[in-house]
């Protein structure tokens, strides 16, 4: 599936995305202090414990507790 590759996705989006470990690796290498990734794990982590709901184009609010959080 591919999911940690996601950047890659967006920034060649008609690439094969087979091709996709081979430009993170090449990213990594060229810009080592301003590419940025997470792990898998890490996307998976923020993306569940992330609210869903928006109050307005630029924030979320979580329907539990009231938190607001910005959509940078």
């Amino acid at each position: 599936m591919n999911f940690g590759y996601h950047t890659e996705h967006h920034l060649m989006p008609k690439m094969c995305m087979s091709k996709a470990k081979v430009l993170h690796k090449a990213l990594k290498e060229k810009f080592p202090n301003d590419y940025k990734y997470m792990s898998k794990r890490e996307a998976l982590v923020r993306l569940y414990n992330t609210p869903r709901i928006y109050k307005n184009r630029t924030t979320l609010v979580d329907p539990y507790t009231g938190e607001e959080v910005p959509t940078y």
